[in-house]
């Protein structure tokens, strides 16, 4: 049986050590059983390039590879034969080529893999965030207690359009995870996230500044 099947890594990735959300990708695995992966990231690998999609066979070695299969959650979302599922692989890799092309900004929490992966389902017609009949969270693995995984960004529009408040974005994202999941004290929670945001943030901008230091500093005990 051919499959079409959105993966995310496990052990979580967090905010400030506290908020936990995950990294995901696409896995397609044919009849004979060999498999073919869509994945997005940074394009220059640190962060702060563009929002880069990739595609190819998923073999050792791969970014994503997990050969023992216990690092990560999944839900297969496609079944069917090479033949049936060879459109929506195509579009998937058309609506990749497309991505590309737009070189739109990099961000975990706005528009990374976890957007990316959304934004390919969105182009195959398993999820759509503007269709109230189709209850995107199902699309999301279950995690290890028993409730969807935290993915940034996962409904996300490429490009997110313009004008957006940042806090505001992820706020939202995080409530409508703690509303599906039916995660008690529900105000506690966007306090929780709230605060190992700014932590995080703030820790990021101090970063920021050592290293501005540290250049300033070689600079000048640097020879002319």
């Amino acid at each position: 049986m051919a499959t079409i099947q959105l993966v995310a890594q496990l052990p979580s990735l967090s905010l400030d050590d506290t908020v936990t959300y995950n990294h995901s990708y696409i896995l397609v695995t044919y009849d004979d059983g060999s498999q073919f992966y869509f994945r997005g990231g940074s394009s220059d690998g640190t962060g702060s390039g563009d929002l880069l999609g990739v595609y190819g066979d998923y073999l050792p070695g791969t970014v994503d590879w997990d050969a023992e299969g216990d690092d990560i959650a999944s839900r297969v979302l496609v079944e069917g034969t090479d033949a049936s599922i060879a459109p929506l692989v195509q579009t998937m890799i058309d609506t990749t080529n497309e991505i590309n092309a737009e070189h739109d900004p990099y961000d975990a929490f706005v528009s990374g893999s976890n957007a990316f992966s959304g934004h390919l389902l969105v182009s195959i017609g398993i999820v759509d965030p503007n269709d109230s009949t189709k209850p995107d969270p199902t699309a999301v693995p279950i995690g290890p207690d028993g409730r969807t995984l935290f993915l940034t960004a996962f409904f996300n529009p490429i490009p997110y359009p313009p004008g957006f408040h940042y806090f505001d974005v992820m706020l939202d994202e995080y409530q409508a995870w703690v509303q599906y999941n039916n995660v008690p004290y529900e105000q506690e929670q966007m306090l929780t996230f709230a605060e190992s945001w700014l932590a995080e943030s703030a820790a990021k901008r101090i970063d920021h500044r050592a290293l501005s230091f540290c250049d300033d500093a070689s600079m000048a005990t640097s020879p002319a």
